[in-house]
């Protein structure tokens, strides 16, 4: 498939991304229940694809506020936005078409990318904790580590086998997958993220943060939403002390954000306990 074609087919093929079985079932169970907000949220949070889903809503013309400038980008904000009950009436029927289908969702590769949207999207949350963040930051860093990895599910969807697991990844090996993809699809996953952010008029944090989160500095410039998603991908990927972390990652990227080996010992720490 060449750049023009998966360009023409990244929005469809996102629609076309089930959320996991357990989601689903717990999200309607939750619904039956009257489960609070917060519940729901929660059920949301362990769902990179649920969340896509949720806050490609909010962000539609049909659910956003009239005279609203700024874009909804917390699952809080977007649940509030657009209510558990057509949440659940839009998901459910969406969940069933794919049920009688071959299910994509089957596969070693899409389990690891769930499970590691989760752990990144627990350690952006620490880290942004960490640095000071207000709350309401904290769970914008957690919603755009949750989805960081879409255009992954993009390539997935698209059919190709050779996409390769981030999951445990070494440094010097990113980069050599993010190439291979340029070489096959004329961009990255970073990109197709980007693209297909921006066409749902997501905020700047979270377009940004999935463009740069394998390139968070080039020379000066430097992204913060791209660099705590980089270093999240550092803490979760090894049993690594944060000393030994801390010498992998450049100086000047710690730096830019204050971050301490004992910073990310303290995230590991977190996503341990949530594990």
């Amino acid at each position: 498939m060449n750049r023009e074609a998966l360009e023409k087919t990244v929005s469809g093929l996102i629609r076309s991304m089930p959320p996991s079985d357990i989601s689903v079932f717990h999200l309607l169970e939750a619904a039956r229940d009257n489960v609070s907000p917060a519940g729901v949220a929660e059920i949301i949070a362990s769902d990179p694809n649920l969340c896509a889903d949720l806050l490609y809503l909010a962000n539609s013309p049909c659910w956003r506020v009239a005279g609203a400038t700024e874009p909804i980008d917390t699952i809080e904000d977007a649940l509030e936005a657009v209510g558990v009950d057509p949440l659940v009436m839009l998901v459910g029927p969406s969940y069933v078409r794919h049920a009688i289908k071959p299910k994509i969702v089957e596969s070693k590769l899409w389990h690891e990318y769930e499970q590691h949207s989760r752990d990144i999207s627990a350690v952006c949350r620490k880290l942004s904790e960490i640095l000071g963040m207000s709350e309401h930051d904290q769970h914008k860093y957690c919603a755009a580590g949750l989805t960081h990895d879409i255009g992954r599910a993009v390539i997935m969807l698209a059919g190709e086998p050779s996409a390769a697991s981030l999951v445990g990844t070494s440094p010097d090996k990113l980069d050599e997958i993010v190439k291979s993809e340029e070489e096959i699809y004329g961009m990255n996953h970073c990109h197709i993220g980007e693209k297909l952010f921006k066409k749902w008029r997501v905020s700047k944090i979270m377009s940004e943060g999935i463009l740069r989160h394998h390139s968070p500095m080039v020379d000066d410039d430097f992204c913060l939403p791209g660099a705590i998603i980089f270093v999240s991908h550092f803490v979760t990927m090894s049993d690594f002390t944060g000393e030994i972390i801390a010498k992998m990652l450049p100086t000047n990227l710690l730096d830019a954000l204050h971050l301490k080996p004992k910073d990310i010992d303290d995230a590991r720490k977190e996503l341990a306990s949530g594990r």
